[in-house]
């Protein structure tokens, strides 16, 4: 999960392609024990390599945003797009915490962007 290294491991070895499982931790040992069980039951010897993401969750229904939205433990709830990382340390800088919420939820021990709560530390 060292990007830098993952790069210098693709640049100094013959392999066409390096891939980093998105959840190297213990929290991937139960999705590897499952996909070792269906390929033992099916008698699949290989699982081909594809175009695989890590944003395998649930996306926030309008629901789920309106009982967000309609709560007071937030101060506000916005929709942001192409302005968002200006949005985001305008807010940062201001002292606000910041908490993002965007398309399905990624699997993993680290936050992707999908889902994060962002602030800036005392004495930042």
């Amino acid at each position: 999960m060292n990007s830098s290294y993952n790069g210098t491991i693709a640049s100094r070895t013959g392999f066409d392609r390096v891939f980093v499982p998105p959840a190297p931790a213990d929290d991937g040992n139960a999705s590897g024990a499952a996909i070792l069980s269906w390929m033992e039951t099916t008698g699949t010897a290989r699982i081909q390599a594809g175009n695989s993401s890590a944003y395998v969750g649930s996306r926030p229904s309008a629901r789920t945003i309106e009982t967000l939205a309609s709560g007071r433990r937030f101060a506000r709830i916005r929709h942001v797009s192409l302005d968002s990382a200006a949005q985001a340390a305008r807010c940062l800088a201001d002292g606000q915490i910041v908490g993002v919420m965007r398309g399905r939820a990624e699997f993993g021990p680290r936050a992707l962007g999908h889902r994060s709560i962002l602030a800036n530390p005392p004495g930042a």
